[in-house]
This record gives structure tokens, sequence and C-alpha cells, in this order.
């Protein structure tokens, strides 16, 4: 027994966590770096949105990056060159976030708020309206759904500030009001952007020691 009544074991599992926890925050820094280098001008979309057996572009890099350091290989130009091609836009992607009917009501709120939320100024940038009416609104047509999947496209989902959280308010308005089983295809196409935000809403939790019943 080690100091305390706590065993060597016990003692040594929370430095094995922060560890861990480094690494995975160094390989995340890495992944961000192949992604400015390689695939500079990509929108969100391409890198974190669009899934090829399963994984997004983001995800694909990091796979490859730990096979990489397992077998101590480099990642060279035809493994880069190949993802490229497998990850390319093409415009069945914008297809599937269409409206389907230009007639669609929208709320003059919802309108005001995406307007403050992304104003041209960054200094007058406020998203607080944003987020009072996706915990508020008691309906969202699809062509309100269509614009709001699209907005939270163009933020990264492992963000800090407040980008992460609005694709989670955006979420808790999705099963609020079970936009997922009324327009099923457009949810379906931004799922992988949303678990992102969501792990990465839980990583931050745990680490601010909050239980993961309460997440």
């Amino acid at each position: 027994a080690g100091a305390k009544g706590q065993t060597l074991v016990e003692q040594t599992e929370p430095e094995v966590k922060r560890r861990r926890q480094n690494n995975r925050r160094d390989l995340d820094s890495v992944v961000d770096r192949y992604i400015q280098e390689q695939f500079a001008g990509w929108s969100i979309v391409a890198t974190d949105v669009k899934l090829v057996e399963g994984l997004t572009l983001r995800q694909r890099i990091r796979r490859g990056k730990e096979e990489a350091l397992g077998t101590k290989a480099r990642l060279g130009a035809n493994y880069w060159k190949e993802l490229r091609q497998t990850y390319a836009l093409d415009d069945s992607i914008v297809r599937k976030l269409a409206v389907a009917n230009p007639d669609d009501k929208v709320s003059p709120a919802l309108i005001s708020a995406l307007g403050s939320a992304n104003a041209t100024n960054t200094n007058q940038r406020n998203k607080a309206p944003l987020f009072q009416h996706l915990a508020t609104a008691t309906e969202c047509t699809q062509k309100e759904s269509v614009g709001l999947l699209r907005s939270i496209l163009e933020v990264k989902p492992t963000a800090v500030g407040s980008s992460c959280p609005l694709i989670v308010a955006v979420l808790k308005l999705i099963c609020r009001l079970n936009l997922d089983k009324k327009h099923p295809s457009e949810v379906a196409f931004v799922k992988a952007h949303m678990d992102e935000a969501l792990a990465t809403t839980y990583i931050r939790l745990k680490r601010e020691g909050v239980p993961s019943s309460t997440f």
C-alpha cells in the first residue's frame, strides 16, 4: 500500500489518465495541422460531415496517424492524394441539404437571431438570441431546419467557445421537436457533425468533474 492507504495502481491511475488526455490533445493538434496543410480551403462539410465507410475525413486521418505511429510509417503523397479523391465534394452533398419548399414560412425571430450570430462585424456578433430561439421554438419547418443545419456546418464541432454548444443546442431542438422524424434525411446528413460535438462536450464535462449520468 502507498500513501494514505492507496495501492500503487490507485496512485498511478490519475497520471495514466492525464497522459492519455494529453496524448489525445496532441493527436488532435496533429490532425488539425494535417487538414490545414493538405486540405487548405476545404469546407467543414468536406472535412467533418461527409462520410466514407462510416468515417469523416478528420476521423480517417486520425486513424491513419494512429496506425502510422504503431508501425513508424509515414503518411506520404499517395496517401493524401487518395484521401483528396475520396472525400472531394460533389453536387449530391449540396442537394442533401436543399430546401424542399421555398414557400415554407421562416420565423422572423430566427432570421434575426441568425443575423445577430453571424454579423459581418465580429465584434457585434451575439449568439444569445439564437440560443434563446433554439430553446423556446415550438415548431421548425423544413426550410428553417435546412438553414439551421447549414449554419452549424459552418463551425468546427471541436471548436472552443460557443460553437460546440451551439451545435448541441440545435441537437436539443431536433430531439424536442422530433425533427429527426419530420426531416430524417436532412438530420441524418449532419449526424457525424453532431456526434463529434457531443463527444467534445462529453470530454469537456468529464474533465470538469461532471458525472456521466448528468451528461
